[in-house]
């Protein structure tokens, strides 16, 4: 504002008294400029008692409230200026950024409207009406005003950022994946959008990419603990405990004696094997704050892995009665030792039972404990029952299609067939590091690991996170919209050494640091449904498929309540079709694949360890060490979720378990083709 604008909106001014105006205003705008907004705002208000009618000074002061936080007063003085001229389109616009900051979404979102009704080319404000609608759950209406920000302005990040979060919220990821992309090839200095990306291939299965961008995140803004959880989370889900660890320790300088960071560290040092640490940690929490949910579950799972079953009892009692409504507590007190039928818990929990609504979260949690402890006191009625119960409440949180689940068998069956195999032989790459073990869940690919990994030459990763993940992750990785497996008749040496070598990476960082293992062994049990995609990429790589009995392998996916995904897992009928359809994958894969794939019978490595034993170590390409006779003694890392179960000697008495059962699974035997 010149001297002249300041004079119209007065009257009868001296010159004096315009010319010191002037120069108030001049010295706000400093002011501003150097930070010093206190001081810019007195001189803005001392001007507006002078000059009440000078709108550009209401705007400044406006547009100083709300980048000082304060949007409520921002929003007044924007309205100031509105009632004066209210068809000036920018001040709707800041008018509805204030609002929005303020919380009041409606009202900033008609204020957005009114700004690019009255001005169709302002750029930014349809790319802020686009982040309004979003927020309230309009991601359709949000897609239509940032693709107009970017026709009229191709380079605008926040654009990209925001149409990419749109088409995320619309499950749209490849979509939302290039668009975000974009906004940090634009802006790659802005840690929001490189979090935003990374979220997003974390979503997308790509969780090696994420890493790359959150590190970037934390490097460009080093005060920012979401970008250093973010990647603490994602190393920790990699099994990359040590940089995990880093991470955690990081957040903590940043925020320190947090309780959500301290327990989330603890679990790092539960899953690195460092029982003592993770205690030490879990028992912090607690004695500042005694009824935190995760330190009373980490320090009885902490019990659990150190071998402390009293301790760890006693940890997970107390949970589960703070937290009743908790399903985890359940499931790890039941896990925390054998009970017997004079056990006190046992009437404590069934009649808890009979208190909890079906509805009720904890209820699946409460059965399936009550299953297992039943089945520790062989009272086999009691058990089946509350197993039974715990699967049809949890099976009502899936809808298991038989037929959807056979197409996809077909698709991987038709795709990777003799002819593909052949054809594209110059795919792979040649390293021998990688051990994959495989099968159906509970079919002894634990105990399988451990033998091998008990080799000094072994390291063992445990279940890793990749395979698993790859297939969802191929189309963007081949830069194609046709979906999985359909779009492997895409791929090519360049892009299959680029998948290879991010798996190498992620087992080699999984090993730490100065690790020369010949061998890592992973795990995964359900990799079975990937092997066609594996073994391409890796033709020389052993592949061990455990084997159970179906009844007893089944019946032991039944008694267990899984975290998450296993659709098939909690109807008998389900369970029976979706074995049979990996048993008919099996079977393909031992086509296609001939003399790679070793079968490891779970009954035959009980009956006789060492003769199996050897042969496992022989087909992997080592020689033979008595260390593996004795995997429950193994004291190196084990980079597994479940050290407290490896660490236990061969038993037998899970065969032929399920002659306990035998009058309850009908449904079973018939789905297996057995009755």
């Amino acid at each position: 504002m010149d001297v002249d604008g300041i004079a119209d909106c007065m009257k009868n001014p001296s010159p004096q008294q315009v010319a010191r105006l002037q120069k108030m205003l001049a010295a706000a705008q400093q002011a501003r400029q150097s930070g010093l907004t206190a001081q810019a705002e007195a001189l803005y208000r001392d001007i507006l008692k002078e000059a009440p009618g000078a709108l550009d000074v209401q705007h400044q002061l406006a547009v100083l409230l709300a980048t000082s936080n304060r949007p409520q007063e921002a929003a007044r003085h924007f309205r100031i200026v509105l009632k004066v001229n209210p068809t000036h389109a920018p001040t709707h616009a800041n008018l509805a950024n204030a609002l929005l900051e303020a919380g009041q979404q409606e009202e900033a979102i008609t204020e957005y409207r009114r700004a690019v009704s009255l001005d169709p080319k302002l750029e930014w404000a349809h790319a802020h009406l686009g982040a309004a609608l979003r927020r309230v759950g309009k991601p359709e209406e949000a897609v239509a005003h940032y693709k107009r920000a970017l026709d009229l302005n191709g380079k605008n990040a926040f654009a990209f950022n925001g149409l990419g979060l749109a088409y995320r919220d619309l499950d749209d990821l490849p979509r939302a994946l290039e668009c975000l992309e974009r906004a940090v090839g634009l802006a790659p200095q802005v840690p929001e959008y490189r979090m935003n990306f990374g979220s997003t291939l974390n979503k997308h299965d790509l969780p090696d990419l994420a890493i790359e961008q959150y590190y970037e995140a934390a490097k460009l803004q080093p005060e920012s603990l979401e970008a250093v959880v973010l990647l603490g989370e994602t190393l920790l889900k990699q099994r990359r405990f040590d940089d995990a660890k880093e991470c955690f320790d990081r957040a903590l300088t940043l925020k320190p004696d947090e309780p959500e960071l301290v327990e989330r560290r603890g679990f790092v040092y539960l899953d690195m094997g460092d029982t003592d640490r993770a205690l030490a940690e879990f028992q912090q929490v607690l004695d500042q704050h005694p009824e935190r949910l995760m330190a009373l579950l980490g320090l009885g799972r902490s019990h659990m892995e150190a071998g402390h079953s009293k301790q760890a009892a006693a940890s997970l009692e107390l949970l589960v009665q703070r937290h009743p409504d908790e399903s985890a507590g359940y499931f790890y007190l039941a896990a925390s030792r054998k009970f017997g039928p004079e056990d006190l818990i046992i009437p404590r929990l069934r009649a808890l039972t009979d208190r909890t609504n079906e509805e009720d979260k904890a209820a699946i949690g409460l059965n399936f404990a009550l299953g297992k402890i039943y089945d520790d006191c062989k009272q086999w009625d009691e058990s089946f029952a509350h197993y039974a119960k715990g699967n049809r409440l949890r099976n009502k949180q899936y809808n298991y299609q038989p037929s959807e689940e056979e197409a996809g068998f077909d698709a991987l069956i038709s795709v990777f067939s003799l002819d593909f195999m052949e054809v594209h032989r110059d795919c792979g790459v040649e390293s021998t590091l990688p051990v994959l073990i495989v099968g159906m869940p509970r079919s002894g690919t634990t105990l399988t690991e451990q033998i091998v990994s008990s080799h000094p030459q072994v390291i063992g990763a445990g279940e890793v996170e990749f395979w698993n993940k790859a297939p969802n992750a191929m189309p963007y990785t081949l830069e194609t919209d046709i979906p999985y497996p359909d779009c492997m008749t895409q791929i090519t040496p360049e892009k299959s050494a680029e998948v290879a070598g991010r798996y190498l990476n992620l087992l080699r960082k999984i090993a730490g640091p100065g690790a020369q293992p010949a061998r890592i062994t992973d795990k995964m049990p359900h990799n079975f449904m990937n092997l066609g995609l594996a073994a391409l990429l890796f033709p020389n790589v052993p592949i061990i498929h455990c084997r159970r009995d179906a009844m007893d392998n089944c019946l032991s996916i039944f008694f267990q309540n899984f975290s998450e995904g296993h659709p098939y897992a909690y109807d008998l009928a389900n369970l029976g079709h979706h074995y049979r359809q990996y048993e008919r994958l099996m079977a393909h894969w031992h086509a296609v694949l001939p003399g790679r794939i070793l079968d490891l019978q779970y009954e035959d490595l009980i009956t006789d360890p060492e003769s199996w034993s050897r042969k496992l170590i022989e087909f992997v390409g080592l020689e033979w060490d008595d260390a593996c006779l004795a995997p429950h003694k193994l004291e190196r890392t084990v980079k597994t979720a479940s050290h407290w179960q490896v660490r236990q000697p061969i038993y037998k008495t899970s065969v032929a378990r399920w002659k306990h059962y035998e009058q309850y699974l009908g449904p079973l035997k018939a789905a297996l083709g057995l009755d």
